[in-house]
């Protein structure tokens, strides 16, 4: 048995992407990267809000029965996450010194979130910086849009992940998974991804993180064409520069 870490960007991703990693045996630091909470809320509201998903992500934990080792919560921001890769990174790299693992799990590219895609830059810098060829460092499917523009899980384009890996649920698996899910309350409402998943659950698909140098397709995006984000701000255009600028850099 081993130690593994799973990234989320928010809370409730870890169990949207990675429950059969949260289940699989081993030992799982979760990581939330962000606390969830939307840079438009403030004061009491956003301390209960971050208080709220914190429960809602052990509740949904201990629901699974994951073997959880501990949760931990960074310092980036919700919807900011993709400015701050370096940052990220940094804090990535000091924690898998703090607590070594044999695998770590991070969002695929899948321009589904920008803090999805921020995250997936940040592993790969962190990833550079550590050098340690030993760790297994692995990509989760979460939402995006297809090459067809429709939306839904798992989809993951074929020229950045060439081998994807799906791991297969049963039909009363599904359903625990989707229970797990509901926990997520302050997330769950008639328009939401997690709610989508409930209404329409799929496996889960992996791949291995893609070299460094591989470069991001322009992908059909979620957050701007369903999400519509521009209109709060986060152009997609500057996104993606942000990001692919990142990965170039040294």
């Amino acid at each position: 048995m081993s130690r593994v870490a799973v990234l989320a960007p928010h809370p409730d991703d870890e169990v949207l992407g990675c429950t059969s990693v949260l289940t699989g045996g081993d030992d799982v630091l979760v990581v939330h990267v962000t606390d969830g909470v939307p840079v438009g809320i403030t004061g009491d509201a956003a301390a209960e809000l971050r208080a709220a998903r914190d429960t809602e992500a052990r509740d949904a934990c201990r629901f699974l029965d994951a073997r959880v080792e501990r949760f931990v919560t960074l310092d980036a921001h919700d919807q900011e996450l993709w400015s701050s890769t370096a940052m990220v990174a940094d804090s990535i790299c000091a924690l898998l010194q703090r607590f070594p693992c044999a695998a770590v799990y991070v969002p695929a590219f899948q321009s589904g979130h920008p803090d999805h895609d921020g995250l997936y830059v940040a592993a790969q810098l962190a990833r550079t910086r550590i050098g340690d060829e030993s760790i297994r460092w692995t990509c989760y499917a979460l939402y995006a849009l297809d090459e067809c523009g429709t939306p839904g899980y798992g989809w993951l384009d074929p020229t950045l992940f060439p081998a994807v890996t799906e791991r297969s649920f049963s039909i009363p698996e599904l359903a625990r998974k989707a229970r797990a899910l509901q926990t997520f309350a302050t997330q769950v409402s008639p328009e939401s991804v997690v709610q989508a998943w409930i209404d329409a659950p799929v496996n889960e698909r992996f791949a291995p993180l893609p070299a460094r140098d591989a470069p991001l397709p322009w992908l059909r995006s979620y957050y701007d064409e369903v999400f519509r984000f521009g209109e709060f701000g986060i152009d997609r255009q500057t996104v993606e520069q942000v990001l692919r600028d990142a990965l170039a850099g040294s």
